[in-house]
């Protein structure tokens, strides 16, 4: 009989005995987070960060104030919290953070400041939205400074801004050359047609229609935006950028990289003379100068033959676009008079800080009180102040300028580490240490260059450069579900489309011309350099428009800036990496998400809820289904309290409902709805007007010396809200005289006139525009007098003593 083998179970422990070390690794594949997915989380969320940089300027929108970029906010947010997510997951977590870091971050937290004390005098949910946007500013800076760890990286997030670039330089080519041909003609044939398609007013004698008639034959291009001088804003810098790389294959005899740069910075150039920009076109060309002296930082040498080949160029490109109609000689000759226009800006500007020095007027509140100092001669009611300087100074206050002031000063200072303008030395150059990366070469890469990319890394390999080339697809995707949310869906010249009209043949414009523009820098990206002089030019420029120009609430434009100083920091290695503890990643979850949550109470739920109530109440208002409307509009006013125009609407349902019932009830839930409406923007001129139009209406109908008396009172507010006004002013001292108020009444006629006379824009001019006034018989069907708003004042003033109201 064979013997048993002998078992092979464990013996039982005996007392004292060590227990057996178990294997602590985990069966990653039965769990999903594993750690390969948490060491590749940083180049995830690179791509998302890539994403949103490219959707922002797609959605063709500049109102931030108005809460359009509410959803890709929250996705800036989310991306945030993922980030200190993965701090808890990575364990040996470093974060940069240096005194340019510090002064940004005390700028923001001003600009918080400023909200939470000016918002609540002014329109609360504008100084929400600004403030928020700040905060989402700082969001967009933090993540590029710790998620670009290589040069590569970094060298990717540049191709994929100026590839951005090319879509909307060949979108706005599009509109100038196709597109707007064919709206104009189709202006021409039918202009009621299509004023009464956009909701333009269609009265023949309206100066408005002018206006708006001299917008549509401008052949001046937008592409996404809503200015050319946003469309410039964006361009300007980047053609600096890829302007830079050309001379730096120059200097190395890189003629790959140098066909490719030259082209898209030609390209660029085009379109930047046909925006007529003159502060970006002078901005571009100094600094271009500045790219000649200090762009490349080695091999090359300044004679007279490049400044004059460059200069040839521009001139060429000058008489090409005057040769296509795209610039005249009316642009420059008026290049004082808009010099003069922005002085007038900024004396309003400076009057406004002399009066609010400490918080400004508050964040998204400048149009607010902007008309409070407003001079009589100036143009228009601008919405900031053109030239950011003094925007975040009156935005904000003096500490919010000095905070900037310290982040330019500490951006200089952290250069002080010198140009880490070179390749990779460990996965990119293939040369010796202290050779130029990039010498002259018959190949992009060498064979040694090429065999390392292919190698996986977490952080600088091919799959680093697959996250954020997907981001970049992924934002064009994006753009679309979040500019219908928004109200602004992009346009669809920028994908590849067959029309309808015109060539048989799809036009391909726009996007696939932008990957193009970046699968061209596939070499420089790989193994390129990118200096950081050229960084700081690019740089240099946006802020040289800038200050004539101001965007700080766009982001479309304003985003440049955070790259291009995340990616000049990173290049200067002179940050000193803070090594993290579990209680500071657990500090970072703990304020991202606390960000998130407020986000979400104060600004997604309250205007993505509010705007779905007005548009169901607008519906029913249409429909003559006022009590359905006013519920609605009451649930949008319930749902965004810092809101004004659900208010607005609710003014409009109620004055209605008096019409048709006109019981003394009914006009006192008017009333309480009217100062509803004024207490939600208690510092903007308009919301008074409104109400005065509103309760001239019910006058007309129904007149009483207590209504005439409050109409007087609320035009009265206006006009201390817009001293400079002539129209508001004649409108009030029409209502003196309608009140029997004839000797006042002749005052206020007279400065009327006097500040008319001020000023030369014709759709301003009293001669221009009429009173209203529906009580008398001769009005027309709007309720405007027949005779000039001029006309009405000189009698008032002429004739006080015999007029009887």
């Amino acid at each position: 009989m064979k013997k048993r083998p002998p078992s092979k179970r464990p013996a039982p422990p005996r007392v004292g005995d060590k227990p057996a070390a178990i294997d602590p690794a985990p069966r990653e594949e039965a769990s999903f987070i594993t750690r390969e997915r948490i060491e590749r989380l940083p180049d995830v969320l690179l791509g998302g960060v890539t994403a949103l940089l490219v959707a922002t300027p797609l959605i063709p929108s500049e109102a931030t104030s108005e809460g359009v970029e509410t959803t890709l906010n929250v996705l800036w947010l989310l991306l945030l919290l993922a980030w200190s997510v993965g701090l808890l997951l990575r364990k040996g977590q470093t974060f940069r953070f240096g005194w340019t870091d510090a002064a940004f971050a005390g700028l923001i937290g001003w600009h918080v400041i400023s909200g939470l004390v000016m918002g609540p005098q002014g329109n609360g949910r504008q100084t929400l939205n600004v403030v928020w946007q700040w905060v989402v500013y700082g969001v967009i800076y933090l993540l590029l400074r710790q998620l670009t760890l290589s040069q590569r990286q970094q060298r990717a997030v540049a191709a994929v801004m100026v590839g951005l670039g090319v879509a909307l330089t060949a979108h706005a080519y599009y509109q100038y050359f196709y597109s707007g041909e064919i709206m104009r003609e189709a202006f021409q044939r039918n202009p009621d047609k299509v004023f009464a398609e956009n909701a333009w007013p269609i009265d023949g004698a309206s100066p408005i229609r002018s206006l708006i008639e001299n917008r549509v034959f401008s052949t001046e291009p937008l592409a996404t935006f809503a200015l050319t001088n946003s469309l410039a804003g964006y361009l300007a810098p980047w053609l600096i950028f890829v302007a830079g790389l050309a001379l730096l294959a120059v200097s190395s005899a890189r003629y790959r990289l140098l066909a490719a740069t030259s082209g898209i910075a030609l390209f660029f150039a085009g379109v930047l003379f046909l925006t007529m920009s003159r502060t970006a076109i002078l901005a571009t060309a100094a600094c271009i100068f500045l790219l000649l002296l200090y762009g490349p930082r080695r091999g090359w040498r300044i004679d007279w033959k490049a400044p004059t080949a460059i200069v040839a160029v521009a001139v060429l490109i000058g008489l090409g676009a005057v040769l296509v109609g795209g610039l005249d000689i009316e642009v420059l000759s008026q290049a004082p008079l808009s010099v003069r226009y922005r002085l007038e800006y900024w004396r309003s500007t400076a009057a406004m800080i002399a009066d609010y020095p400490l918080f400004g007027c508050g964040p998204g509140n400048y149009q607010e009180y902007y008309t409070h100092y407003k001079l009589p001669q100036a143009s228009e009611t601008i919405k900031d102040p053109h030239n950011f300087i003094f925007e975040i100074w009156s935005n904000a206050g003096t500490p919010a300028l000095l905070m900037l002031l310290a982040m330019a000063g500490a951006f200089i200072y952290e250069q002080r580490g010198g140009d880490r303008g070179g390749a990779d030395e460990a996965d990119d150059s293939g040369d010796e240490p202290g050779h130029e990366a990039d010498a002259p070469s018959s190949t992009e890469l060498s064979a040694s260059a090429a065999e390392r990319d292919s190698a996986p890394t977490a952080t600088e390999g091919k799959g680093s450069l697959r996250w954020i080339m997907g981001g970049a697809a992924l934002g064009v995707v994006l753009s679309f579900p979040i500019g219908v949310i928004s109200g602004y869906p992009p346009e669809p010249s920028l994908i590849p489309l067959p029309l309808a009209f015109g060539p048989p043949v799809p036009i391909v414009l726009g996007l696939p011309l932008g990957a193009l523009a970046i699968w061209m820098l596939r070499g420089w990206i790989r193994g390129g350099r990118m200096p950081v002089s050229i960084l700081v030019i690019a740089l240099l420029c946006l802020l040289i428009n800038l200050l004539a120009a101001g965007a700080t609430t766009f982001p479309g434009v304003i985003n440049t800036a955070w790259v291009l100083i995340a990616l000049a920091l990173a290049g200067t290695q002179t940050w000193k990496p803070i090594p993290l503890e579990t209680r500071s990643s657990v500090a970072a979850l703990g304020v991202s998400a606390a960000i998130l949550v407020v986000f979400l109470f104060t600004v997604y739920r309250p205007v993505l809820n509010s705007k779905t109530y007005l548009s169901t109440g607008e519906v029913l208002y249409q429909q003559n289904d006022l009590i359905g409307a006013e519920r609605s509009f009451a649930q949008a006013a319930e749902a965004d309290p810092w809101a004004s125009e659900p208010w607005q609407k609710l003014l409009d349902v109620r004055l209605k409902t008096w019409y048709e019932n006109q019981t003394p009830e009914n006009w006192r839930r008017y009333e309480q709805i009217a100062e509803r409406y004024m207490a939600s923007d208690p510092q903007f001129y308009g919301v008074y007007e409104s109400v005065a139009v509103s309760t001239m209406s019910a006058a007309g109908v129904n007149p009483s010396p207590e209504r005439r008396a409050r109409v007087v009172d609320l035009l009265r507010r206006a006009v201390e809200l817009y001293p400079s006004g002539a129209m508001i002013r004649a409108q009030y001292a029409w209502a003196l005289y309608r009140a029997g108020k004839t000797e006042e009444a002749a005052q206020e006629a007279a400065e009327a006139l006097r500040l008319d006379s001020l000023h030369n824009h014709t759709e301003q001019k009293l001669k221009s525009l009429r009173i209203y006034d529906p009580s008398q018989p001769d009005v027309d069907p709007k309720g405007l007098r027949p005779e000039t708003a001029e006309q009405s004042m000189k009698n008032l003033r002429n004739a006080s003593g015999r007029l009887r109201p």
